[in-house]
């Protein structure tokens, strides 16, 4: 699981070329958590401090369609697919907005 861990990190450019200690310090901040299927990660809106990487599954990504008239007409679309690997969250992560939680 550490590889996995330095290896997602690694990926993401602006965290590609710090310092081994630094990734090392990184990697044990790192918890796993677990969703069930079909659970609601996040929502249109929130602002996440996190950074996450999916290790397993899939996740969905749903957007709301306001374009309709009224709330009855209004319907999720597909946005995203994230696959194993993926890394999320990460622009609310550097943000300053994130920084405010």
């Amino acid at each position: 699981m550490m590889t996995f861990r330095r290896d997602m990190i690694r990926n993401l450019h602006y965290l590609a070329k710090m310092p081994d200690e630094i990734i090392n310090e990184l990697i044990c901040c790192l918890d796993v958590k677990r969703f069930a299927k079909g659970s609601i990660i996040l929502k249109s809106g929130d602002v996440s401090n996190k950074l996450m990487f999916l290790r397993h599954g899939t996740i969905d990504v749903l957007v709301t369609n306001h374009v309709a008239e009224n709330e009855a007409d209004k319907e999720e679309l597909l946005f995203d697919h994230l696959n194993t690997g993926s890394c999320f969250c990460a622009y609310t992560f550097i943000s300053d907005d994130a920084q405010q939680l």
